[in-house]
């Protein structure tokens, strides 16, 4: 699909020699070649299309374009907010595993102890 929708465009893809990552390229007025967009991969993927035809400056919406970008920004953050889930949860069964295994630490109580503080602090 993303060829036909490329061609459409008066675009073409290539890949990069330095890093094998796709660029969408197409050609101005002046027959200078530009790139229109670099993409994540080796392939142009639907979402690179997406970004694409939101800034196409001949459909231009304000709408479609906040939209657009408030919603990778949502994405992005829940993304990220979930993450570090996995270490979360590995960090936290250690301290619940060492905090259920008391007979390991030595805290205890004793009279003589009590009354030693309070006569020090009492």
């Amino acid at each position: 699909m993303s060829k036909d929708v490329l061609d459409s465009w008066g675009l073409k893809s290539r890949r990069r020699s330095n890093d094998g990552r796709a660029e969408i390229v197409g050609t101005n007025l002046k027959r200078e070649e530009y790139i229109a967009r670099t993409c994540e991969g080796p392939d142009v993927t639907e979402h690179d299309l997406k970004i694409l035809d939101v800034g196409n400056p001949e459909k231009r919406d304000a709408d479609a374009f906040i939209g657009f970008y408030r919603d990778e920004r949502d994405n992005a953050r829940k993304n990220w907010e979930t993450s570090m889930d996995d270490e979360y949860m590995a960090a936290a069964e250690q301290v619940v595993h060492a905090g259920l295994h008391l007979k390991e630490s030595k805290v205890g109580y004793s009279r003589s102890y009590a009354a030693a503080w309070e006569r020090a602090f009492g």
